[in-house]
């Protein structure tokens, strides 16, 4: 069984499901796998009121995770809008 792929840099999109905006967290040298869990972990560390598991009792899921972007070279966010 061969290892999981480590991408040199990840940008992970999504919420916590009942928001309605996306947020968006980099990553370097991690697995898809990792990246999620280390997306849902920032996620509700942005969010205390919230916890994944009565999220996900609410709403099925403890987070949607609306894309996963890899790159060779380091993502850079160069804007948005509030």
């Amino acid at each position: 069984m061969s290892k999981p792929t480590k991408y040199p840099y990840l940008a992970v999109i999504g919420r916590v499901p009942g928001d309605d905006e996306d947020s968006i967290y980099l990553f370097e040298n991690k697995t898809l796998t990792q990246a999620s869990k280390a997306f849902e972990m920032h996620l509700y560390d942005d969010c205390p009121e919230e916890t994944p598991t009565q999220v996900r009792k609410d709403w099925g899921e403890s987070c949607y995770i609306t894309q996963i972007l890899v790159s060779d070279a380091e993502i850079e966010i160069i804007g948005f809008n509030r």
